[in-house]
Parts: structure tokens; C-alpha cells; sequence
């Protein structure tokens, strides 16, 4: 196993983290990609993915440019009728 690979492998979706970017760091861990992968295609700092994994909300900007890096994209949709 690479140094990526294993540095890859320690993404983990904390319960802490924000709703909307558990699915980006889902993917990350299943497509070993890594958080420099993510700063360096789609300009979202590695710091700013720590704050996300802290809780904090993202900016949608940022949240798109960082799920298409792993093939993932933002949607909206309506909600059911209850």
C-alpha cells in the first residue's frame, strides 16, 4: 500500500461533520482521493476541508468545485407533501 493510499484510508466522516459534506468525504475515501487532490483541482484548502469535517457550513462555491473532483454534483429538490 502507497503513502496515498494510507493517508487516503484516514478520511473518516465524523458525526460533527456538516450533513452537506459527508457525502464528499465518503467519496474521497472510496476514490483515494486525497486533500491535496481537492486543494489543487478545485482551490478548496485543505484547511477550509477541516473546517467542514469541524462542523462548519461550506460555501456553496467551494462545496461544488470540491464535489466535482470526485465526480459528485449539488442538487436541489422538493421536498415530499407530508
Amino acid at each position: 500500500m502507497t503513502q496515498r493510499q494510507r493517508e487516503c484510508l484516514h478520511i473518516t466522516v465524523p458525526p460533527r461533520c456538516h450533513p452537506l459534506v459527508r457525502p464528499l468525504f465518503q467519496a474521497m475515501r472510496d476514490q483515494n482521493t486525497s486533500y491535496g487532490d481537492i486543494e489543487r483541482r478545485a482551490g478548496v484548502s485543505w484547511w477550509t476541508l477541516r473546517r467542514w469535517r469541524r462542523g462548519q457550513a461550506p460555501y456553496v462555491s467551494h462545496l461544488e468545485a470540491a464535489l466535482n473532483v470526485v465526480g459528485l454534483e449539488l442538487t436541489v429538490q422538493s421536498r415530499e407533501a407530508e
